[in-house]
C-alpha cells in the first residue's frame, strides 16, 4: 500500500507532501487546483517503468510527447529546477527524481549549405534528454539512472523538433525497476477513453461469472456477457442481448473497474473524476461494489471530483475505509487537507462542503 508522497515541481505542484492514505483515497477542490497532477504524480512513482508512465500520461492527456511538450512536467515550465517524488509504501520508500538537460552542437556535415542570399547557413543539433534518477531504501538496491534522449535540428532559428528516437527501446522491463516496483497500476482519465473490452477479454474463459454476479449489483437484469465480433453485448432478462454502450457512461465506468479488479494483476488503480456519468442514485451501489472487490483483491484506489454528493455518497458508504484530501491554493501554493470519516461527518452535519472548505 501507498502510504504517503511527497512531490515537488511537477506542473501545478511546487511542493506538496501528502500523508495519510487508506484504501480508498479522494481527492477534492475547485477547479485548477491539481488534482489530476496528484493523480498523475501518485501513479508515476508506483509501478513499472516511470518513463514509461510519464508518456502513457501524457497519451492519455492526447498530448503529443516532444522536446517542447516534455517542459510542460515541470513546475511553471521551470526546467532548471529537478521533478521529484518521493513515495512512501508499506515496505520501501522509491525516490524518483528527473533533471532536465540541453546541449547545442554545430553539424559541420551542412555548415556549407548556403541559402538563397548566399549566406551561410549553419546547421545545429540540440540534445535534450531526461535524466531519471532511482533511489529505493532496500538493502539490496543501488541508485541508478535512465536517460530519455531527444534531438532536434536547428537551422536559421527553425526548429525540427523531433519525437523521441527508439521509443520501444527505452520503455522496455528493466529487471531493476521491476525489483523496487513489484506492483502494477492503472490509470482511468475523466474522458474514459478507454475500451472496456481490453479488460473483459482476460476474463471471459475462466472469470466470467465472476463478472456477471458483479455486474448484477449494478443492473439485477443482468444475465450474462459475451463478445461478438469485437464488441461487448449484455444478456438481459428478456433474454435480448444489447450493446454495453447502450448502458451509459456510469456503468461502462463500474464494468472497467470491475474487470480491473477481478483480473487481479493491478494493485493501484487512479481515477480522474470518478463520478462522471454516475447517477446519484447509483453512487452507493458503485462505491459498496468497488469497495468489496478492492478489498478481496487488495487494491488500492485513488480517485478524484468535484461533486459534493459523490463525496456525501463515499462517506457514507466507506466511512473509515475512505480518507479525503481536500486541495486548495493558498498564497500560490497548492496545499492539501486531510479529513477522516470522524471530521468529514462533522463538517457534513453542519453543512460544510467538504469540496470547497
Amino acid at each position: 500500500m501507498i502510504k504517503s508522497i511527497e512531490i515537488k515541481n511537477y506542473k501545478a505542484l511546487k511542493d506538496l507532501t501528502i500523508k495519510g492514505f487508506t484504501s480508498f483515497n479522494l481527492f477534492s477542490g475547485e477547479n485548477n487546483v491539481g488534482k489530476t497532477s496528484v493523480l498523475e504524480a501518485i501513479c508515476i512513482n508506483s509501478f513499472g517503468n516511470p518513463i514509461h508512465n510519464l508518456i502513457q500520461l501524457a497519451n492519455i492527456r492526447l498530448t503529443r510527447i516532444d522536446s517542447t511538450s516534455i517542459q510542460d512536467f515541470f513546475s511553471h515550465l521551470d526546467t532548471t529546477q529537478p521533478l521529484h517524488l518521493n513515495t512512501e509504501f508499506d515496505n520501501d520508500t522509491i525516490n524518483l527524481k528527473i533533471t532536465y538537460n540541453d546541449s547545442t552542437n554545430l553539424v559541420l556535415d551542412n555548415f556549407n549549405a548556403l541559402n538563397l542570399n548566399n549566406e551561410f547557413m549553419p546547421n545545429f543539433e540540440k540534445q535534450i534528454h531526461l535524466k531519471f534518477a532511482f533511489q529505493s531504501k532496500k538493502e539490496f538496491f543501488e541508485p541508478f539512472e535512465k536517460i530519455l534522449p531527444f534531438n532536434l535540428s536547428i537551422q536559421e532559428n527553425k526548429i525540427e523538433n523531433v519525437l523521441l528516437p527508439n521509443l520501444q527501446n527505452i520503455i522496455q522491463p528493466d529487471l531493476k525497476l521491476n525489483q523496487i516496483y513489484p506492483n502494477r497500476s492503472t490509470f482511468i482519465p475523466a474522458s474514459l477513453n478507454i475500451n472496456v473490452l481490453d479488460f473483459l477479454r482476460p476474463l471471459l474463459r475462466d472469470k466470467k461469472e465472476e463478472v456477471i454476479e458483479c455486474l448484477k449489483k449494478f443492473d439485477n437484469n443482468i444475465m450474462g456477457i459475451e463478445e461478438i465480433g469485437g464488441v461487448v453485448f449484455l444478456k438481459l432478462k428478456d433474454k435480448k442481448k444489447y450493446r454495453v454502450n447502450m448502458f451509459g457512461l456510469g456503468f461502462i465506468k463500474f464494468m472497467t473497474l470491475a474487470c480491473i479488479i477481478i483480473n487481479n494483476k493491478i494493485k493501484y488503480i487512479f481515477v480522474d473524476e470518478i463520478e462522471n456519468g454516475l447517477h446519484h442514485k447509483n453512487m452507493q451501489v458503485f462505491l459498496k461494489a468497488i469497495m468489496e472487490l478492492s478489498q478481496k483483491y487488495q487494491v488500492q484506489i485513488f480517485v478524484t471530483t468535484h461533486n459534493q454528493e459523490f463525496l456525501e455518497s463515499a462517506l457514507e458508504t466507506l466511512q473509515n475505509e475512505v480518507s479525503i484530501f481536500k486541495l486548495f491554493n493558498r498564497d500560490n501554493q497548492i496545499r492539501a487537507n486531510r479529513y477522516d470519516y470522524g471530521l468529514s461527518k462533522i463538517m457534513l452535519e453542519n453543512n460544510i462542503e467538504l469540496r470547497n472548505s
